[in-house]
């Protein structure tokens, strides 16, 4: 998880040292132990050693917040807080395929648009998915299969370094931040 980490961060530095401005300091594992229980779910260890190295990101004036396809990463904090407000307004459980509804209470949110949109994490299967604000979940985020948060943030430094997209994103360095263009 840290090498991975640290080709992003080497990446924006060069690139995108606004946006690398954002990057929170460590979560402590003490606030990572709280929100699990509180949820009632462990959190991936991938996603536990990233929440490690930077617990989110954070607000920088005039800046966007660092993110993964285009939305900001969450902190301890802020996924407990999603995690409630997410599981307030879908508080029926359908039954069926906890994948296919809107949310399910065992996902965790790891990042948001600021439009009601999120990444999440399937704290069962490890994967990484979206929701929408117009009741939808996929597990194709940006039309890519993703199979952990760790593929995602190596995928994530692949693509900085190379030039090259994430399913249908490209990240580019634009007046020094990051950005997500579609392809």
């Amino acid at each position: 998880m840290n090498r991975q980490w640290r080709r992003i961060e080497a990446w924006l530095e060069k690139n995108a040292p606004r946006s690398r401005r954002t990057l929170a300091g460590p979560a402590k594992p003490q606030a990572i132990a709280a929100a699990e229980a509180e949820l009632g779910l462990r959190f991936p260890d991938d996603l536990r050693a990233s929440l490690l190295r930077h617990n989110g990101s954070r607000f920088v004036t005039g800046t966007g917040a660092f993110g993964f396809l285009g939305h900001a990463n969450l902190s301890v904090r802020e996924i407990r807080e999603n995690w409630r407000m997410l599981c307030e307004i879908d508080s029926q459980d359908m039954g069926g395929d906890p994948r296919t509804d809107w949310w399910d209470g065992r996902m965790l949110p790891v990042s948001d648009d600021g439009m009601g949109n999120h990444l999440v994490v399937d704290s069962a299967r490890r994967d990484v998915g979206q929701t929408d604000h117009e009741g939808v979940m996929s597990f194709r985020p940006a039309g890519l299969r993703i199979r952990s948060y760790y593929a995602l943030l190596k995928t994530t430094a692949d693509a900085l370094e190379q030039g090259r997209s994430i399913g249908y994103l490209r990240p580019k360095a634009v007046g020094g931040e990051l950005a997500w263009d579609v392809s």
